[in-house]
């Protein structure tokens, strides 16, 4: 469930997308309308922004102009370019998002959240009494369930800072991609670029299947979040034009041209294309193009790319000059500390000190959703932590649906699965051909200690010493 500062950033960023304010004006409209800067003077907004008040100034006149309402158009905020009685602009406006335009969105949004009579009241923070959040998917902005990982995000912020950047994030399923995605297109925002965030699990198969449906799609989706109509119809041309080249052509011709701001263009889980290699080869050709070209034409130059992908499937063999998953800032998420895995304890209101720690990461190590999941069982008390290690290696455990994921994807391969029993039967770590290790490692099952490799964490070992092949 979103937390309240969440549905409030999910709403500003739709006013900003509704109104059609660019890249530069959605940087200020986020920071000086933020309900929690309601107070802070605009110098103060400035210095956050790393602005001059006088640019701070220009951007906010532009905002006012287009939130005021006009004789051809009654959605906006009336009395805004007058004012009324004593109030000025800011607190006209102000009140007018989260007065009257809040509620109504969070209605539409979220009907089952509960109305009061004063809406202003009803979007003030609640932390102290948050619950944690479930470990399913990706944790939401603004979520103190989300545990940074430094230096990773801080690189990561400076990489999205820079003209033509593509940041690649690789690591096995539920460590983390999508969230921390998610958070660098955030910060995308915060410097004044546009974002679209496309999530290819979204499509049907019968859109993967086909790369005219595939990038017809993704034309769709960039041009709906970035606010501009849809004139694919008018523009694609499959008569003279190939896919790529329609694709192309109405981003240089239309999307890139009709936007003034840098793009920051998020396509989360693209190993979803690896099972059609003919799709994944001129799609990533057609990326790699595009990334290239932002080297020298001023208008590509202005597109970032963020792709995250998980390491458990086999990639899909891509010319080194075709890929663009061998170019640009790589960044792998790593495993919890023991200091972050007591602090996210603390978050979930366990009252633990670093001996539980030990205990719980004996058994999963740092990995984020294995921390997580047990620590969400332990909060609702739905297990104490000696049950919840003790079942955790069986198929009673709150593990299960991880670790059978885990034996189908051994199950395909009969000589991976024996080298895997090899490891896990060992009681010390153990060489394997290159392959095989690189494989493990991928799946997020082994880590590596020179040229030998051992399990990652005592739940895989204990698990799969006593399961056999499905």
């Amino acid at each position: 469930m979103e937390t309240i500062d969440q549905q409030r950033d999910e709403f500003l960023r739709y006013l900003a997308r509704t109104y059609q304010l660019s890249g530069s004006q959605t940087r200020v409209f986020l920071a000086r309308w933020a309900y929690n800067n309601r107070e802070k003077i605009n110098q103060s907004v400035a210095n956050q922004l790393n602005l001059d008040p006088t640019t701070l100034g220009k951007h906010s006149s532009a905002i006012y102009k287009k939130f005021a309402r006009t004789d051809d158009s009654d959605r906006g905020c009336a009395n805004l370019e007058g004012g009324k009685g004593n109030k000025g602009k800011f607190e006209l406006l102000f009140e007018w998002i989260w007065n009257e335009q809040f509620p109504k969105w969070q209605q539409q949004q979220h009907p089952s959240t509960i109305a009061t009579p004063s809406p202003i009241q009803a979007i003030a923070p609640q932390s102290d009494s948050l619950e944690p959040e479930p470990p399913d998917g990706w944790v939401p902005l603004g979520s103190d369930f989300y545990v940074e990982r430094s230096p990773l995000e801080t690189e990561c912020y400076t990489q999205i800072a820079q003209p033509n950047a593509l940041i690649r994030i690789k690591a096995p399923q539920q460590m983390g991609k999508t969230s921390l995605m998610r958070r660098i297109l955030s910060r995308s925002v915060t410097i004044g670029c546009h974002q679209a965030y496309l999530d290819l699990e979204e499509p049907e198969t019968a859109v993967l299947e086909s790369l005219d449906k595939l990038l017809y799609w993704f034309c769709y989706k960039v041009g709906q979040q970035i606010g501009l109509p849809n004139e694919l119809s008018q523009r694609w041309d499959r008569d003279l034009l190939s896919s790529t080249s329609n694709c192309t052509d109405y981003f240089e011709s239309y999307l890139l041209r009709r936007i003034e701001d840098p793009l920051a263009i998020g396509l989360d889980a693209i190993d979803k294309l690896f099972s059609y290699p003919r799709i994944t080869q001129d799609f990533s050709s057609m990326l790699r193009s595009w990334h290239e070209k932002g080297k020298i034409s001023p208008q590509w130059n202005q597109v970032r790319f963020v792709l995250a992908y998980s390491t458990e499937e086999d990639y899909i063999p891509v010319s080194i000059h075709q890929s663009p998953f061998n170019v640009g800032h790589c960044v792998e998420p790593s495993e919890l500390t023991a200091k972050q895995v007591l602090e996210l304890a603390r978050s979930h209101k366990l009252d633990w000190n670093e001996s539980q720690v030990k205990q719980l990461m004996s058994m999963v190590g740092g990995h984020p959703y294995l921390v997580r999941l047990a620590l969400y069982s332990l909060h609702r008390e739905a297990t104490t932590l000696e049950q919840l290690l003790g079942d955790a290696p069986t198929e009673a455990g709150i593990y299960e649906t991880h670790l059978r994921r885990h034996r189908e994807l051994l199950d395909r391969d009969r000589e991976l699965q024996q080298a895997w029993q090899k490891v896990v039967s060992a009681s010390q770590p153990v060489e394997l051909d290159s392959r095989q290790s690189y494989k493990l490692y991928s799946m997020g099952l082994v880590q590596r200690q020179g040229n030998r490799v051992m399990p990652r964490c005592d739940l895989y070992r204990q698990y799969f010493r006593r399961s056999r092949p499905l």
